[in-house]
């Protein structure tokens, strides 16, 4: 089976890409989401991220709160090692499961997959890719 990599920056068009390969038939995997669900659950990735972060980062119900998470690695002072330190601590879990899913796919016996990715390089997944697609556009057109 392919894997078929897909990254690009925000607003250039990979929603596009990606929606044309689902309609051809082969699974996607949206990095981003499986991220989001990572930070909604009590999962091994929150208490990773409390740990490194504090409990100011919680909301009410104990999930992560994505405002006040990137207030926090964003703005600020130290900014830059708080967010190597977040991509550091959610890469590892997000690929893992993006890795489980490719597996199940597998079983499935699909010929392809699409890993949808913003941080593919960065995150050094693109070297478990077959074929590595970059979509990219012109800051005003992302704009």
């Amino acid at each position: 089976m392919k894997v078929i990599g897909l990254t690009g920056p925000s607003g250039a068009g990979k929603g596009i890409v990606a929606a044309y390969l689902l309609d051809s038939g082969y699974p996607h995997i949206n990095c981003d989401k499986i991220y989001h669900s990572l930070l909604e659950s009590h999962s091994e990735c929150t208490l990773s991220l409390v740990a490194r972060f504090g409990e100011g980062i919680l909301d009410k119900n104990g999930a992560i709160d994505r405002k006040k998470l990137a207030d926090l690695v964003f703005t600020g002072h130290g900014h830059k090692k708080r967010l190597d330190d977040l991509n550091s601590i959610t890469h590892g879990f997000v690929l893992k499961e993006c890795r489980n899913l490719i597996q199940k796919y597998r079983n499935e016996g699909k010929k392809a997959v699409v890993v949808d990715a913003p941080t593919l390089i960065e995150s050094g997944f693109d070297a478990e890719c077959d074929l590595v697609l970059v979509v990219n556009a012109p800051y005003e057109t992302r704009l």
